[in-house]
């Protein structure tokens, strides 16, 4: 295993925080829910030494009270039925989701856009599903949000393709499959996105805080990013060229017979099943098995 020298270290982490901040910029409107809340979970799960990518994370809160007047509303046909809300779409076709709360998606890849959605009724009541430039946007109604005010809802959801998905708060996502040249996946927070079936050529993945992704497919480059005490659970995942970033206490797991090149500043932890041929640079006590 070849190690990188010092300034090659720090030219790595002066890219991996210019991501984050980019990816926070990007989805800063997922991150209004509970802007408290997420800033203390992203701080707390990193030191002092990560402070700069600790704001990178924390940039996303700012703009939260952003109205977006390009967003077309989905309403709810059901009529008012005891099963819950629900909507076949016909409008903007989308094949991103972002989810703010702490709500459960489940995607299947099916031919007709549609969305429904059960559970507690006062989230039920506060859901609103917006969509703009291919996005499918789910988000409470009021711009705060309080654990204490209303439970959970299970939104399920279908479309032809879905390319990207970001979770920002505690919610969940079970997809189906995701295929495509190049697929993102994002977590802000606590939340879980497992993918059960992943093709790409390019994977590009981030986690900022103690969420997870499981993955199972293969990516011909793959690109990981964590901030923070986020998992990679990738036993049935692979690739042959993978760029793996970790501040905090974050670990990855997956399998490659290609290249790895890996960068931990923390307690972080690299698993890759395989026979790869892996770098790395570290800053701290964090490890990268390989082989």
């Amino acid at each position: 295993m070849l190690r990188r020298p010092l300034p090659m270290v720090l030219d790595t982490w002066r890219r991996t925080v210019e991501r984050l901040v980019s990816f926070s910029l990007r989805f800063r409107y997922s991150f209004c829910i509970n802007t408290a809340t997420h800033a203390r979970s992203i701080v707390m799960a990193v030191t002092w030494k990560h402070a700069l990518v600790a704001a990178a994370a924390a940039v996303a809160v700012a703009g939260c009270n952003m109205v977006d007047g390009a967003e077309v509303l989905i309403e709810d046909e059901s009529g008012g039925s005891d099963e819950g809300w629900s909507s076949k779409w016909s409008g903007e076709p989308f094949d991103r989701i972002t989810l703010a709360g702490p709500d459960n998606i489940s995607f299947t890849t099916e031919g007709e856009h549609a969305v429904s959605a059960s559970g507690d009724e006062k989230a039920l009541e506060r859901l609103q599903f917006r969509v703009r430039d291919g996005e499918l946007r789910i988000r409470r109604k009021k711009s705060t949000f309080s654990f204490g005010d209303s439970g959970e809802a299970d939104i399920k959801i279908s479309a032809p393709a879905l390319r990207a998905l970001v979770l920002a708060g505690s919610g969940s996502a079970k997809v189906d499959r995701m295929e495509g040249d190049e697929i993102k996946l994002s977590v802000a927070g606590s939340g879980t996105a497992d993918i059960a079936q992943l093709t790409a050529k390019k994977l590009d993945g981030a986690i900022a805080g103690s969420g997870s992704l499981k993955l199972a497919g293969s990516a011909d480059n793959a690109d990981i990013s964590i901030a923070g005490s986020g998992s990679v659970l990738g036993e049935r995942f692979s690739s042959p060229a993978v760029d793996i970033s970790i501040a905090g206490s974050g670990d990855v797991t997956m399998a490659s017979d290609g290249s790895v090149d890996a960068a931990l500043m923390g307690s972080g932890d690299v698993t890759i099943k395989g026979k790869a041929k892996c770098k790395s640079s570290s800053m701290g006590s964090g490890t990268i098995t390989c082989g």
